[in-house]
């Protein structure tokens, strides 16, 4: 296997439905506080306007942002 640390940083993003409080949300904040983040910075993207798990995920020092689209059909 070969050590990472010397390739530098990986970023990744992370695409949610939105950060209210639920099992997925909970999922992924678990792997938030797993990942180095040195090693992995982590962007986390909501579809729906922020909920109250963003501020948590930002805490971790993840850079968080919400596309704030609505629920239902596009017009």
């Amino acid at each position: 296997m070969t050590d990472r640390r010397s390739e530098g940083p990986v970023a990744v993003a992370h695409v949610i439905t939105g950060l209210l409080v639920g099992g997925a949300e909970t999922a992924l904040t678990r792997l938030l506080e797993a990942l180095p983040r040195p090693e992995f910075p982590a962007l986390v993207i909501s579809l729906l306007p922020e909920g109250p798990m963003a501020e948590g995920m930002r805490g971790l020092g993840c850079q968080v942002v919400s596309l704030d689209l609505h629920r239902g059909v596009p017009t």
